[in-house]
């Protein structure tokens, strides 16, 4: 079967007519100190192991405690004379993007193109480092790794095609070691990896009458016990949810409420089928599209979301 092009090129027009849906809730970013980047505040002691010297307010200091000779030109610095800046910025984070182009999202294509398209908005809008990892094939390959540049990021997702199985373990446990690294390399950033999938990993065995203990979905929720191990947060939005009772649920309803306890990240649901006023039927929606209510929703929940990290 020839593969199906998960095409963004016309959702991500938005991006320069400005028509990506943004969050209606607008909270200025806290202040952290930072002693790699941002503005120089106030001066401190340097360590070795913390921060970076200042060279000139560490010559300043030298002068001013008489350890430079004018007359034959000698320094004598001290340990007490080194000094470094205490720095402040925005508070920042890291947004890495897990989707699943797999062939059982087909359907879900052009809501998937929308919810990206979206996310990758907002958080460049905030000078966010965005990733990009995809679920597909036999492995999860890494499109893009954490940066500003938002037309690499475009390119990427430009790139996407809806094809072959859902590794959807493997997807999580790089996205973790992604945002682990990030963490390490930008202090005082926070990671937020943002999974998009209907959440039925693959490959299957067919040796197992339980689903759950197949070996890909007992490895998916060993990886998303270290998201809590690891203290990363994980948002996964689930476009395939049929059921609102948790007896109800079908496999990849039950594997996304299990992942999001396991981890301790939270779970968006999008309803594939609407439940009447008059009955407690559901009748499906003519196609699986968003409104720009139910993305706005989506935007406001990451919003709510970042600032309850810890």
């Amino acid at each position: 079967m020839k593969h199906q092009k998960f095409n963004l090129i016309n959702i991500l027009k938005s991006f320069r007519s400005k028509k990506a849906v943004r969050t209606r809730i607008v909270r200025k970013r806290s202040t952290i100190s930072n002693p790699i980047s941002g503005r120089d505040i106030r001066l401190v002691k340097f360590f070795k192991t913390t921060n970076t010297l200042a060279p000139l307010p560490t010559l300043i200091q030298v002068i001013l405690n008489g350890g430079y000779d004018f007359f034959s030109g000698v320094w004598k610095i001290v340990d007490q004379d080194l000094k470094s800046w205490e720095k402040m910025e925005y508070e920042s984070l890291t947004l890495i993007l897990l989707v699943d182009t797999s062939n059982s999202v087909l359907q879900f294509a052009k809501s998937f193109a929308i919810i990206i398209s979206s996310l990758t908005s907002f958080f460049h809008h905030h000078k966010d480092r965005i990733g990009l990892i995809v679920l597909r094939g036999s492995q999860a390959q890494i499109i893009n790794h954490p940066t500003h540049n938002i037309r690499v990021i475009i390119r990427g997702l430009k790139s996407l095609k809806i094809k072959g199985a859902t590794p959807l373990a493997d997807g999580m446990f790089k996205a973790l070691n992604t945002a682990k690294i990030s963490n390490k390399k930008n202090p005082g950033s926070k990671s937020l990896v943002v999974l998009i999938s209907d959440c039925y990993p693959e490959p299957l065995s067919g040796n197992y009458s339980d689903l759950f203990d197949e070996p890909a979905y007992k490895n998916t929720l060993l990886a998303a016990g270290l998201y809590k191990k690891y203290k990363i947060p994980l948002l996964l939005i689930n476009p395939n949810f049929h059921h609102k009772n948790l007896e109800n649920y079908f496999p990849g309803e039950k594997l996304s409420k299990k992942i999001t306890d396991l981890s301790g990240g939270k779970l968006i649901k999008l309803f594939k089928y609407k439940e009447t006023s008059m009955s407690h039927t559901y009748l499906a929606k003519e196609n699986v599209n968003l409104t720009n209510q139910e993305i706005s929703n989506i935007l406001n929940g990451i919003q709510n979301y970042f600032h309850e990290i810890k």
